[in-house]
């Protein structure tokens, strides 16, 4: 029989007991305090004797009283949890970024897939370490605040938080141009951008729009104002549906466009090429990639099943020349018919 819970922690990891991982990790950690003579904290000690309930069917089975079992004592020393143990906490200890947090089974596991997480774990510290960085931070404090409902935040971090309060309300984040009082101006622009389309003169114009879009500039929804010129003209990747050609082909010569250059998979398609060449005209049509150093203004056109609808679904590697201006992807939503 059992005289202390020191004792019946070396038992429930013996084997006998059939226990999940995350159980036997727990006790098992358990057994390395008793050993070194550490305290146990009350948390612990609840958790222990929630497990104890959790197993009492197979305990019972062994012909253990559970509830005599929940009655021993510890012989090492039972301390309260302290509050600082309770929550998540982040801070800055010289050019790393630190994580403390409780143990949290579902934070753990999750954490581990976030995409370009940098942060490592620190066995001997028991905290996850990152370089100091605002990418750092901002995985931080989401994914902590989506596991634990008290965060907390040393002096630095907390200013840095505060800071970036100021902004809650922004709704633009990337260079956009608007319209402002009857003037159109780009948000949050750079130096660099600024230096590349200062001579530019913003307005509504299609033909700026297709410039500044080439410059990765997002054009707002007040100026776009769904006019479907507009936002064919706001976007560098577009997706047309093939029934629309007539229209397209109109909006290709308001756009000024000298040079279609059509992807490898509407050559092979002689009914939707020999279709594109009838509606365009005397828009120069070409599939040489010589071609493309001789226009300025270049569109590359490719055809792709529905099944393949999105505007990057391209395999032409030449579609990145400097001169294309759009790239545009017919999408073929025809019904077919099986006789």
């Amino acid at each position: 029989m059992f005289v202390s819970k020191d004792q019946l922690v070396n038992f429930l990891i013996k084997g006998e007991i059939h226990l999940s991982k995350k159980d036997y990790g727990f006790f098992s950690n358990l057994q390395k305090q008793v050993r070194n003579n550490r305290p146990i904290t009350s948390n612990q000690n609840k958790l222990f004797t929630k497990l104890l309930f959790k197993y009492k069917r197979q305990l019972t089975k062994l012909d253990y009283d559970v509830d005599a079992l929940d009655k021993l004592i510890w012989c090492v020393e039972v301390v309260p949890s302290k509050d600082d143990y309770l929550c998540a906490k982040i801070s800055v200890e010289g050019n790393n970024l630190v994580i403390q947090c409780p143990y949290n089974i579902k934070f753990i596991q999750k954490f581990k897939s976030v995409n370009d997480n940098y942060f490592i774990w620190n066995k001997q510290n028991k905290c996850y370490l990152a370089d100091f960085s605002t990418h750092n931070l901002k995985i931080a404090y989401y994914e902590l605040n989506k596991y634990f409902s008290d965060v907390r935040y040393d002096s630095c971090v907390e200013n840095i938080l505060n800071q970036i309060k100021q902004y809650k309300d922004c709704t633009l984040w990337v260079p956009t141009l608007v319209k402002v009082n009857g003037n159109f101006y780009i948000s949050c622009i750079n130096d660099s951008l600024n230096d590349e389309i200062k001579s530019f003169d913003l307005s509504d114009d299609p033909k700026i729009l297709l410039k500044l879009s080439q410059y990765g500039v997002k054009i707002d929804k007040s100026i776009t104002q769904n006019d479907e010129l507009r936002q064919f003209a706001s976007n560098f990747y577009a997706t047309i549906d093939i029934d629309n050609l007539k229209e397209f082909s109109n909006w290709v010569k308001l756009l000024d466009y000298e040079l279609i250059y059509i992807g490898s998979e509407i050559i092979f398609n002689k009914h939707i090429s020999q279709e594109i060449k009838e509606t365009f005209g005397d828009i120069h049509i070409s599939r040489q990639v010589s071609d493309l150093d001789l226009y300025n203004n270049v569109l590359y056109v490719n055809y792709n099943s529905i099944r393949h609808n999105t505007a990057y679904s391209f395999s032409d590697n030449k579609r990145m020349h400097k001169n294309i201006t759009k790239v545009v992807l017919l999408k073929n939503s025809r019904p077919v018919y099986v006789k």
